[in-house]
């Protein structure tokens, strides 16, 4: 894909999203289903006309261009559930304009009542159509067998109160990127801990290039770098309920510390020449070390396959324990939709069923992702097997937490804090850190919906 820093989340969606539980209609729903004749309906059989069977219509709303292999797939999916699966049902799968999709469409569709039967949503903003009461519970429609085949962290970001809201289907780890050249002609091994990452790019940099590159600008993208850090300390941003912050600790203060350190040293890119997700960073010589994604795999192999560039975990603090952060969009149905069992079905159809062919299609051939399903990596484990990818697949899958689950408000929080710990050097990260803590819990305190 991977678009992460386009992710950001839409500050009015809260509230926005809140507004619309108000408009769910007394009929049970927003989304207005409609029949069709099944153009095979009317195959005739013995000599005979059969009678035409009316289809419900179910829209599926994604990102993708109708150019792009993941939408083509997507509608060939719908297709092959309705031949092979339920031929009242008819899919239709509609392209919506990233941007838009985003932004207030989805949003503005719900409003109207003439929202999506079946859509993707990015982690941030799970939490914001679970409590506008849009999202279905596809909880019954999963098999027990095929729950047992996800990794064990895969439903965090979707599951409230046992229930699963959402259906994972990829997952994208972040790693450290290092110039394989660099380190061999300085003697240097890839750096495992923090005093090593600090101490290689304090060797490596130069007047032209940067020690480490990860995103500085204020934004959700920077949250979701800074994560892995936070947890290799054992940290984390709530307490175990989710009702309050967890955030006032030692190893929040020391993995903000750290990025400080980082920063005022001066081995930071704090000016990139393109996206802090843009993999041509390291390979085009610009930085020695990059924070970045497994979504640059493509690059690496196509653009970049010239470049010898090595990718490690996440280093850790002492004492600390490997983490890295899972991202990956979700598939979900429309509660609101007058046909939401139907939906239901079909997401869980899609990446949940016992079969895993459809995953292993996704993860393997329609794109490159890593899988979240066990078996999906053991039938297909020689794409996972390859180059780096193997890299990945031996030393970072298994240590991956979920992108975190926030509203926009606990983000702004987040970036507020992480801003303040590299620029706002007059004020101790201490007190930076108990400042986002109070404002954190007087946030929960107040908040109204599901965390």
């Amino acid at each position: 894909m991977r678009r992460k820093m386009q992710i950001m989340t839409v500050l009015t969606l809260a509230t926005s999203l809140v507004a619309l539980s108000a408009c769910s209609n007394s009929t049970g729903g927003t989304t207005k289903g409609t029949a069709t004749a099944s153009p095979g309906a009317t195959d005739t059989k013995n000599g005979k006309t059969a009678t035409p069977v009316k289809q419900k219509e179910l829209k599926f709303w994604t990102h993708y261009k109708d150019t792009d292999p993941e939408q083509k797939w997507f509608q060939q999916m719908g297709q092959q559930y309705t031949d092979t699966v339920d031929k009242s049902v008819k899919i239709t799968v509609e392209s919506v304009p990233f941007d838009d999709y985003i932004g207030s469409k989805l949003i503005s569709a719900f409003a109207a009542g003439e929202g999506p039967d079946n859509f993707l949503v990015a982690p941030p903003n799970m939490m914001k159509y679970y409590n506008a009461g849009i999202l279905k519970d596809l909880t019954p429609y999963i098999s027990p067998e095929a729950k047992k085949d996800f990794s064990p962290t895969a439903f965090d970001v979707t599951t409230v109160d046992s229930k699963i809201y959402g259906i994972p289907y990829e997952s994208d780890l972040i790693g450290l990127y290092y110039d394989k050249d660099l380190f061999d002609k300085n003697g240097l091994k890839p750096p495992t801990t923090w005093d090593e990452l600090k101490a290689a790019a304090t060797k490596l940099k130069t007047d032209k290039k940067a020690g480490i590159t990860f995103e500085v600008k204020a934004s959700d993208f920077e949250v979701f770098m800074f994560s892995p850090f936070l947890w290799t300390t054992g940290a984390d941003v709530f307490t175990a309920d989710r009702k309050h912050s967890a955030l006032d600790s030692e190893g929040v203060i020391k993995a903000l510390k750290f990025w400080r350190d980082l920063m005022q040293s001066g081995l930071v890119n704090q000016k990139p020449s393109r996206g802090a997700d843009d993999i041509g960073i390291i390979a085009e010589g610009e930085t020695a070390m990059q924070v970045d994604g497994s979504w640059v795999m493509g690059n690496l192999e196509s653009k970049y396959a010239d470049k010898k560039i090595g990718v490690v975990p996440i280093p850790i603090p002492a004492g600390g324990k490997k983490a890295t952060v899972a991202g990956g969009w979700k598939v979900v149905a429309s509660a609101q939709s007058k046909n939401a069992e139907d939906a239901a079905k079909f997401a869980a159809w899609l990446f949940a069923s016992s079969d895993p062919a459809r995953s292993v299609a996704w993860d393997s051939q329609v794109k490159f992702a890593f899988p979240v399903r066990q078996s999906v990596l053991a039938q297909a484990k020689p794409v996972f097997d390859k180059g780096l990818r193997k890299d990945f697949t031996d030393n970072i899958l298994g240590t991956e937490k979920a992108e975190m689950r926030i509203t926009p408000e606990v983000s702004k929080i987040l970036i507020d804090m992480i801003q303040k710990a590299m620029y706002k050097t007059d004020m101790s990260v201490e007190d930076i850190v108990k400042e986002a803590n109070t404002k954190l819990e007087a946030f929960l305190k107040d908040f109204k919906g599901t965390m």
